[in-house]
């Protein structure tokens, strides 16, 4: 019997790579992307807008929400954390353009809409408050 045999590294890279292409392909959609009027407001003087891409049965998501929350409390009108709850059918068009496909899944864009970066996994409370002070430049 013999069985077929693949370069470990070649598939790692192919992932990363199919991975970026999607993820680059959703991200030039965000300058494009209509979003809720009461987000505009909420995004106009922020130096760093969220998306956070979640659902009210996720455990990660719910073990973040407290950490979002207190990002936003200290850096007031510089963070803006827009939460999209992919069990709304209203929401299903920005999971489609950003290409989302776990939750929790956070998009960090600056304020002329420019990405910065995405995560797509677990990450502990730490991780996001870290993640947001170096996006701050804190």
């Amino acid at each position: 019997m013999q069985f077929a045999r693949f370069n470990v590294n070649a598939l790692a890279f192919s992932l990363v790579f199919v991975s970026l292409i999607v993820s680059t392909a959703a991200f030039a959609e965000l300058k494009k992307t209509q979003f809720p009027t009461e987000w505009k407001a909420k995004t106009q003087a922020a130096k760093l807008v969220i998306l956070e891409f979640s659902t009210p049965w996720c455990a990660s998501c719910q073990k973040l929400k407290p950490t979002v929350s207190s990002l936003e409390k200290r850096y007031g009108k510089h963070l803006a954390v827009l939460n999209v709850n992919l069990d709304l059918p209203e929401n299903q068009r920005y999971a489609e353009k950003f290409a989302i496909e776990s939750a929790p899944t956070f998009v960090f864009y600056g304020k002329n809409r420019e990405w910065k970066e995405r995560i797509d996994r677990d990450i502990t409370p730490a991780e996001l408050e870290g993640l947001v002070a170096k996006q701050l430049g804190q």
